[in-house]
Order: C-alpha cells, then structure tokens, then sequence
C-alpha cells in the first residue's frame, strides 16, 4: 500500500513536470521568434524575405530546448542521446 503511494505522487510529479517543460518550450520557441520578428520589422525596419533576417529565428526551438532541459526541468543532457555523436 505504501509503495502503491510512492509510485502515484513519483507519476503525478514526472507528469506535472512533463506539462511544465512543454509549456515552458512553447512559450519561449514562439515568444522570441515572435519578438525578434516584430523587432526586426517594426524597430529595424529589416525585411522578413530576406534569409539572414530569417536565420536567427531557425534556432529558437533549439535555444528554447537547451534553456528548459537545463533550467525548466533539469533533466541535463545525460539522457538525451547525443554521446555517440561525437
């Protein structure tokens, strides 16, 4: 019985933090790509056609990825696949 109540507070936290990262992902992929946007054209007066104004926002969900594995939801890198790559 014990052990039954360990597991359902170990599941609801690990879904919890689950919906914390996906949040925390959406909103700052699409928030920075949107202000740089906005920045860009309204402020800089730079035109969205041309690919090195487009370029920066191509690596927002990467940025968005590194800064909530590490900081969101702390899982770090070890689990994330990438030590046979280099």
């Amino acid at each position: 019985m014990a052990t039954e109540m360990i597991d359902r507070r170990k599941a609801r936290y690990v879904v919890t933090a689950h919906r914390r990262g996906v949040a925390a992902f959406l909103l700052i992929a699409f928030g920075v790509t949107w202000a740089y946007l906005f920045t860009a054209r309204l402020a800089l007066g730079l035109s969205l056609v041309n690919p090195l104004v487009q370029l920066p926002m191509g690596f927002t969900p990467a940025i968005a990825a590194v800064i909530v594995r590490r900081r969101v939801t702390r899982e770090g890198f070890a689990d994330a696949g990438l030590t046979g790559l280099i």
